[in-house]
């Protein structure tokens, strides 16, 4: 599924009238079958991060066929949570080149404005005009097809209870292929809820074909380090603990 995404996907619209999503062809998605439980035919996808790449994953993706259901994970609050971070800041790109066929597809859709495609929005007004409601139409859309968990930070991803050095496809063993995917996240809690003294609960979610990382590079563990193809430069990485931001001078 995952190297299939682009294949799911239209070219951003250069008006609302280009909004049609490419069903995936069936050897594009069948493969994803196995390992999946057979009683219920259901293609179960993860996405990590629900900013504006994987609201488009997940648009895609359930457009592509019934078989495919999605959950999406995301730490922060709501969806978009680090487009919000920003939202004072004009976008240097028009919304052709962000809001996707598949965006305007599920606003169109639900019944919702698509958004002037020409206009360059700040971070706050393209989280009100697309994604916000991509996010609800999606929901509205596909119903148990689609699930959105906010307060969620996927800690780590196995693939059927293979350890990284078993089941080598390189010589010749293809369980790999074929074993779901597991994923270990951690879920906020508010305070008080369920467990009084923990902030946090930390559970496995099993049964994924496939899982698309659009976790992206806002956060710092995330962020492109200063040094060449993005690694940290010599001593970056001294420099960022030694510092504190209270302790840069203030121009």
């Amino acid at each position: 599924i995952s190297g299939s995404y682009a294949f799911f996907c239209t070219r951003p619209p250069s008006s609302a009238s280009n909004m049609a999503v490419k069903p995936a062809a069936a050897g594009k998605w069948q493969s994803a079958l196995a390992g999946q439980p057979a009683s219920t035919g259901i293609v179960r996808v993860a996405i990590v991060g629900a900013g504006p790449i994987g609201l488009d994953a997940a648009a895609c993706v359930l457009a592509a066929h019934p078989s495919l259901s999605v959950v999406l994970f995301e730490r922060g609050e709501s969806a978009a949570a680090a487009v919000r971070e920003w939202g004072h800041v004009t976008l240097f790109s028009p919304n052709s080149l962000n809001v996707s066929g598949a965006m305007a597809f599920i606003l169109a859709r639900t019944g919702r404005a698509v958004p002037d495609m020409t206009a360059c929005p700040t971070g706050r007004e393209y989280v009100s005009q697309t994604l916000q409601p991509v996010a609800k139409g999606l929901a509205e859309l596909y119903g148990s097809r689609f699930l959105l968990r906010t307060r969620v930070e996927v800690m780590s991803i196995g693939r059927g209870g293979l350890r990284k050095t078993e089941a080598v496809a390189a010589v010749g063993d293809a369980r790999r292929s074929t074993a779901p995917f597991t994923l270990l996240v951690r879920q906020e809690l508010d305070a008080g809820v369920e467990h009084a003294r923990a902030k946090a609960k930390d559970e496995y979610v099993s049964g994924f074909a496939a899982v698309i990382d659009a976790s992206g590079t806002y956060a710092r563990e995330n962020a492109n380090g200063l040094g060449a193809g993005g690694m940290p430069a010599l001593g970056e990485k001294e420099l960022e603990t030694s510092y504190k931001e209270d302790d840069l001078p203030f121009f």
